[in-house]
C-alpha cells in the first residue's frame, strides 16, 4: 500500500513587497492578485487530486488564523497549525511532519509556499507524481522542484544538477550549434550537485546559459521520517526542540507549543538548515509558468501588459503612459506622460514608485513604522 501524501502549505510569512495592498493583518498570501481567489486558496486548489482536504495542513501564525479561516472555510481547524512566533521554514515543516506522523505511519509531505503563482496546475501535479514514484524506490531521498530559467534572474536561488556522461555529450552537441529546448530533456529526477545563493547579474547571465541549472521553486517532497531523520543529523538544534514541542504537553499538563519554547528554536530556512548540507537531494525539473511573485514588477510579468506596456486594474485614463503598473481601487487614475511608474491606490494610501526601485518598498514600510505609522503597515 502506497504512503499517503500530505500537502503542507506554509502561510505564516509577512510579505511587505506588495504594500500597500499587503498589510500585517493581510499578507501577500491572502491577496487576490492573479484571479478571483487568494494565492493561498489557489495553492490549496492546486493540490486537488494529490491530497484530499483532510490531508492539507496549513502552517501559519496565531495572528493570521482568522485570515486563513476566511480564505479556507472548509479546512478543518485541526489542520491549521499555529506557530506562536514565526521561525522560518525548517521549524514550520518539522512541526507539520510531526503532525502528519500522528495520523499516518510514514506519509509523504509535499511542502508548498502559499504565495506563489503556477500557470500550469496540471503540469505541476504531473511533476509531483513523478517525484512520488521516485520516492517509492528511494524512500530516504529529499526532492526539490527546479524551474527552468526563462531569463537571468538575481532574485532567485538556483539549483545545479549533477551532470552525467549523457549530459556531457548533449552539452558538446550544443556547443557545436544545437540548442536544446525544454522538451528535449528526459523527464526524470536528477541528483543535485549544489545550491547557489541569489547571484549578481553577471553570474545570473552565466547560470542562464548553463545546462542543468534551475531556479529553486521552494516546493519540496519527502517522506516525513526521512526528513526528520535528516534534520536531526544536520540541524539537531532545530529537530530536538521541535520534537519535544510536538510531543504534546508538559509535565504540568500544559501545551508544549508556547511562545517562549518556540521562540528558542533557531529561525532558519530548510534550504540552509538541511538541503545545502545533505547528500541525498534530488531535483525534478518543471516548466509550469511559475513565479514567486516577489513584487509588483513580477506581478506584471504574470498578468501581462497591454500594447503600451501597462498593467491596469480598475479605472484608468492616460495620455502617453507607458511601461507602468496602475492599480486603482475606487477612484479613477489619470496620467499624462508617465513611464516606468507603479501607482497603487487604496482606501488609505496612495503609493507611487519608480518600477526599477520597487524592491525598496520594504525600506519604506520600515520608515513608516519608525514614524509611528505602524497602523498603515
Amino acid at each position: 500500500m502506497s504512503a499517503p501524501l500530505f500537502a503542507v502549505v506554509l502561510a505564516g510569512g509577512r510579505g511587505t513587497r506588495f504594500w500597500p495592498r499587503s498589510r500585517r493583518a493581510l499578507p501577500k498570501q491572502f491577496l487576490r492578485l492573479t484571479g478571483g481567489r487568494s494565492l493561498l486558496a489557489e495553492t490549496v486548489a492546486r493540490v486537488r487530486g494529490l491530497a484530499p482536504p483532510s490531508r492539507v495542513l496549513v502552517v501559519t501564525t496565531r495572528e493570521l488564523r482568522g485570515a486563513v479561516r476566511r480564505d479556507l472555510p472548509r479546512l478543518a481547524s485541526a489542520n491549521v497549525l499555529l506557530e506562536p512566533v514565526g521561525r522560518n521554514t525548517a521549524p514550520a515543516i518539522a512541526l507539520a511532519a510531526h503532525r502528519a506522523l500522528a495520523r499516518a505511519e510514514d506519509p509523504l509531505l509535499l511542502v508548498l509556499p502559499s504565495d506563489h503563482f503556477v500557470g500550469d496546475a496540471a503540469g505541476f501535479r504531473a511533476a509531483v507524481r513523478a517525484g512520488v514514484e521516485f520516492l517509492t524506490d528511494e524512500p530516504r531521498a529529499l526532492v526539490v522542484f527546479g524551474v527552468r530559467p526563462t531569463r537571468p534572474e538575481t532574485g532567485y536561488g538556483y539549483i545545479r544538477r549533477r551532470m552525467t556522461s549523457a549530459d556531457q555529450r548533449q552539452t558538446e552537441v550544443g556547443i557545436a550549434g544545437y540548442v536544446a529546448g525544454p522538451g528535449d530533456e528526459a523527464p526524470r529526477v536528477h541528483e543535485v550537485a549544489e545550491f547557489i545563493e541569489k547571484p549578481d547579474l553577471d553570474r545570473a547571465k552565466s547560470l542562464f546559459g548553463d545546462t542543468g541549472v534551475y531556479w529553486n521553486s521552494g516546493v519540496f517532497l519527502w517522506r516525513a521520517r526521512a526528513f526528520l531523520g535528516a534534520l536531526a543529523e544536520h540541524a539537531p538544534e532545530i529537530a530536538g526542540p521541535i520534537a519535544k514541542i510536538a510531543s504534546g504537553r508538559t509535565a504540568r499538563g500544559r501545551s508544549a507549543l508556547t511562545p517562549r519554547a518556540y521562540a528558542r528554536v533557531p529561525s532558519v530556512s530548510v534550504d540552509v538548515a538541511l538541503l545545502e548540507k545533505a547528500t541525498n537531494v534530488f531535483v525534478v525539473p518543471v516548466d509550469i509558468q511559475w513565479s514567486d511573485l516577489g513584487g509588483w514588477v513580477s506581478l506584471a510579468e504574470v498578468l501581462g501588459r497591454d500594447r503600451d506596456g501597462n498593467v491596469v486594474e480598475g479605472r484608468h485614463v492616460g495620455i502617453g503612459t507607458r511601461d507602468s503598473i496602475l492599480l486603482a481601487s475606487k477612484r479613477l487614475v489619470a496620467s499624462i506622460g508617465v513611464e516606468n511608474l507603479i501607482v497603487v491606490d487604496t482606501d488609505d494610501v496612495l503609493f507611487l514608485c519608480r518600477a526599477d526601485r520597487a524592491q525598496d518598498v520594504r525600506d519604506l514600510v520600515r520608515l513608516l513604522e519608525e514614524r509611528g505609522l505602524r497602523r498603515l503597515t
